[in-house]
């Protein structure tokens, strides 16, 4: 289950580059900072998928994260609603994940 917990630091590094470019980071202004980032988020993939018993689990669980980190900083810190397909696709892929722990 230690997968999970590389899923969600490399969706954080992930949903917090993407936050910043939304909130008007110049990229080419910020490259001393920007360039080490994305190769922390690349090692934690990297990590993720080398410690999930599958690539589909994998998959699942950093989608889940990532999808939830999103609906999360749309809801509390940009202030916008949260789509009911966002709750349900969260849910889904959560009942994946588990069951996927379950089968094995």
């Amino acid at each position: 289950m230690t997968y999970l917990i590389w899923s969600a630091l490399a969706s954080a590094a992930v949903i917090s580059l993407e936050f910043l470019f939304r909130r008007g980071l110049v990229w080419h202004e910020n490259l001393v900072w920007l360039i080490p980032t994305a190769i922390l988020a690349q090692f934690l993939i990297y990590k993720l998928v080398t410690s999930a018993p599958t690539y589909v689990l994998a998959f699942a669980a950093f989608q889940m994260t990532n999808l939830a980190l999103r609906a999360g900083l749309s809801h509390f810190v940009l202030e916008e609603p949260i789509k009911r397909g966002s709750v349900v696709a969260v849910i889904a892929l959560a009942a994946a994940i588990g069951i996927g722990n379950a089968w094995k």
